[in-house]
């Protein structure tokens, strides 16, 4: 940036490029051509888009960074449109796909090394080209074309952001510059919010472990009644990280978004809704809880019979209960003893689809 001040641009730059892209097989060339870009807006087969950074060079080199640190989700056809684009149009003319190969790298930049990766499978055909240069990637490895860095590399196996700024504050001459204060302070700012994703991380493999085992679960329900003054409720932690799972899986299929402001149950997803009544799911007392409410209108008996029969229907183990004529639900608990609580959630998916088609053909 013009902050940093034009002497130290090419050093910093030598090692920003160093730690995200550079490795045996490319070296991208830094003199008075580079052009760094931000936010850069293209538009390819009439659909817009914006690549996060994109640093390039008179040698038909390219960077295409895709910035993750925020964990934004991936849009449709992302990193293969972005690709498509500087090998079509950023250099005036397409160039070979050979020395696109060569020549350009992606970079997936997310906060920790958390496992997020790019919907490689879900590519569109039309974009076959740059998809087969990513597979070698899809698995969270890095690959010839596609690199996996993060902002703090808590796995301590690559270079990082933090570590780049380090760099660049040692190379400052000025050791109380404004210039100085900013990168420490961000260098600050990454490292906080890396530990707490960690620690977030940390948490969920807890979180996991406790649900691979009955005798696990119940021992953790025991000593949260032990230890939580509020009887009756479940850990926030644990509602949130099923419903960070659950929301995704089913946000696609929701009639409308505004989710929060017609339930207080905890971070609920509502599936679909008439003008009185909405299905819902979300965690509830350590469950997954697939259920029916209202809008400010008691269920009556007929609604209440209605409603235990669809879901008996569609989960025959369970045993639908009500609540005061406010609830008529089913809840799951999620023992994955058969794999992660990802697999547990997405196996409902189905049936929560059976549920909404009943509900609304009633």
């Amino acid at each position: 940036t013009p902050e940093i001040g034009p002497i130290r641009n090419k050093e910093i730059l030598d090692n920003f490029v160093a730690t995200i892209a550079n490795d045996d097989s490319f070296k991208f060339k830094i003199d008075g051509t580079v052009n760094v870009s931000k936010k850069v807006y293209n538009v390819v087969d009439d659909k817009e888009g914006e690549i996060d950074l994109l640093i390039t060079n008179n040698y038909d080199q390219a960077i295409i960074i895709e910035n993750k640190i925020n964990d934004a989700p991936d849009m449709e056809n992302q990193l293969v449109r972005y690709m498509k684009y500087v090998q079509e149009q950023e250099f005036g003319e397409p160039i070979p796909l050979e020395e696109f190969k060569k020549n350009v790298r992606v970079v997936y930049l997310t906060l920790i090394p958390n496992g997020k990766r790019p919907n490689i499978d879900d590519y569109a055909p039309s974009f076959s080209p740059y998809t087969k240069l990513l597979e070698d990637a899809k698995n969270g490895q890095d690959g010839d074309i596609l690199k996996y860095r993060s902002a703090v590399d808590s796995d301590n196996t690559k270079d990082d952001l933090v570590k780049f700024l380090q760099k660049c504050i040692n190379g400052l001459a000025d050791k109380c510059s404004l210039k100085k204060i900013y990168l420490e302070q961000y260098q600050t700012l990454l490292k906080h919010l890396g530990g707490k994703a960690k620690m977030s991380e940390l948490g969920n493999k807890v979180i996991e472990k406790i649900y691979s085992d009955p005798t696990l679960l119940q021992a953790a329900k025991v000593l949260y009644e032990i230890l939580e003054p509020n009887k009756g409720t479940s850990p926030k932690v644990i509602d949130k990280y099923i419903n960070n799972i659950l929301f995704p899986l089913l946000k696609n299929n929701m009639d409308f978004k505004d989710y929060k402001d017609i339930t207080n149950k905890t971070y609920p997803v509502v599936w679909a809704r008439t003008k009185k009544h909405f299905l819902y799911a979300c965690a509830e007392h350590w469950n997954l809880e697939i259920g029916f409410g209202h809008h400010n209108q008691e269920f009556n008996k007929n609604d209440i019979s209605k409603y235990k029969q669809i879901l008996s229907q569609s989960i025959p183990s369970e045993a639908p209960q009500e609540d005061k004529k406010n609830w008529v639900y089913v809840r799951i608990e999620p023992i994955t003893k058969n794999g992660p609580m990802q697999k547990f959630l997405e196996s409902y998916k189905g049936k929560i689809e059976e549920i909404k088609n009943a509900f609304l053909d009633t």
